[in-house]
């Protein structure tokens, strides 16, 4: 019975050091600009590939939102090749202002049969400083 409350208790020592690592490492990537933000893409008809960049700021900021979405491409699924970006100065709905969120949406058309993630640099800021940080997405497979 020693034995296993010894037990019991080194796991449960073990599972609150553990989580006092995960806070630390949470609080390091904290930022005082972002929130959250998340990249999705989605396979829809007629190889049509749908990058979603949401953005999150922790509260109005002068800009939030994508400064760049990149898309990939890859035949097998494993070694991908860049194939297009989207910069924020050639389109403008990338980044909004006077707001604390932006959502974006961009329609890619693929070849049915690859497999296409992507990656966006989000930002939010305002004038007492910004941030940026990389997202990748999931990925999805072009059908016809």
């Amino acid at each position: 019975m020693k034995k296993l409350v010894e037990r019991i208790v080194a796991l449960v020592m073990a599972v609150s050091i553990t989580s006092c690592f995960l806070c630390a490492s949470a609080a390091l990537e904290s930022s005082r600009y972002l929130d959250s933000y998340s990249v999705t893409v989605t396979a829809r008809s007629t190889a049509r590939i749908i990058v979603n960049v949401d953005v999150d700021a922790t509260g109005t900021m002068d800009e939030v939102g994508a400064t760049s979405i990149a898309i990939y491409r890859s035949a097998d699924g494993v070694d991908f090749e860049y194939v297009r970006s989207y910069d924020y100065e050639d389109y403008s709905q990338l980044m909004g202002s006077g707001r604390y969120f932006n959502e974006d949406v961009i329609t890619y058309y693929g070849i049915p049969g690859y497999y296409y993630c992507a990656e966006a640099f989000v930002y939010a800021g305002d004038e007492t400083g910004s941030d940026t940080r990389q997202g990748m997405s999931n990925v999805v497979q072009a059908v016809s």
